[in-house]
């Protein structure tokens, strides 16, 4: 199970580091829910803004539970 959390973020990242909205927001819950990696709520945030930017409606959710 490990092995698939490490190939989620690489994907995620990847995603995220194409413009993909979708990739931030669910790195970012990674990041927030410690998945694979541990909590980090800072970089949680700093995702959840990039794919609001992008207009992903979910990660605005997720990034006023955070504040």
């Amino acid at each position: 199970m490990e092995k698939d959390l490490e190939k989620a973020v690489s994907l995620y990242k990847k995603a995220c580091d194409m413009g993909q909205a979708i990739g931030c927001s669910n790195l970012g819950v990674m990041y927030e829910k410690g998945e694979g990696m541990e909590n980090d709520f800072e970089r949680a945030a700093f995702l959840y803004q990039k794919a609001c930017y992008k207009g992903h409606a979910i990660a605005y959710d997720r990034l006023k539970e955070l504040q």
